[in-house]
């Protein structure tokens, strides 16, 4: 887990007691390990640099863009 994302979750957590409560809450909000698998992928954040790499190893590409805010928050 990065290590800004482990201090984002831990945070709170130093404010409260240690409790099995408070475990608790912090497994069910910071994300599992299988639920962070993506971050392994070998992303590109320039397009001409991931049609290279995708051709050199003939796969395919996944371009992600959208338009606005993420959360939808304009």
């Amino acid at each position: 887990m990065p290590a800004m994302l482990r201090a984002l979750c831990v945070l709170p957590f130093l404010l409260l007691a240690a409790t099995a409560q408070d475990d608790k809450l912090f497994r069910q909000i910071c994300p599992a390990p299988g639920e962070l698998r993506w971050q392994k992928i070998g992303w590109e954040s320039s397009l001409w640099a991931g049609v290279v790499k995708a051709h050199a190893q003939k796969k395919p590409i996944l371009l992600w863009t959208m338009n606005g805010h993420p959360l939808g928050l304009t």
